[in-house]
């Protein structure tokens, strides 16, 4: 890979979400040609903190603002969850 790729993801307040972004994560993870292993990991990590935030960092009655960004580059991977709150 020569070139850092970026994926940003608006994420929904509906815990649906957390299966569509594994998705998207999934696709990036063989689109790059990264190992398997690492990836179970890494999903399964991104799995737990998008849920909690959505279980419980949302505040009732206001719209929710939730990203995800996907970030991979020569020898790392990293995503971040973050939300308005």
């Amino acid at each position: 890979m020569s070139e850092p790729v970026t994926r940003l993801l608006e994420v929904g307040g509906d815990l649906t979400e957390v299966t569509r972004v594994q998705a998207e994560l999934e696709a990036l993870w063989e689109e790059l040609g990264l190992p398997e292993e690492p990836g179970f990991v890494v999903s399964l990590a991104m799995e737990e903190i998008l849920s909690n935030v959505l279980r419980h960092g949302l505040e009732a009655g206001h719209p929710p603002e939730v990203r995800v960004a996907l970030r991979a580059e020569a020898g790392a991977f990293e995503f971040e969850v973050s939300d308005a709150c």
